[in-house]
């Protein structure tokens, strides 16, 4: 088992990686950068995922992309 901090997990979009801050009262996940819609606990339950797996392929000490980066990369 690999622990992931939730911490911020709500804020960052699964699908481009961008960190939006709002409060935890707002329960959908709407991103303005790449308009995916999806239920806040879906969105927060997908990066912890994406976490676990990258550590568990990379090791702890990697950093995730910034959105600018990946974007780049598929260009």
């Amino acid at each position: 088992m690999i622990r992931v901090p939730s911490r911020f997990t709500t804020q960052q979009c699964s699908r481009c990686g961008e960190h939006m801050q709002r409060s935890l009262s707002v329960r959908t996940h709407i991103c303005p950068f790449c308009g995916l819609v999806e239920d806040r606990d879906v969105n927060a339950a997908k990066n912890i995922v994406a976490v676990g797996l990258t550590v568990s392929a990379y090791g702890e000490t990697v950093r995730p992309a910034k959105a600018s980066a990946r974007a780049g990369a598929s260009q």
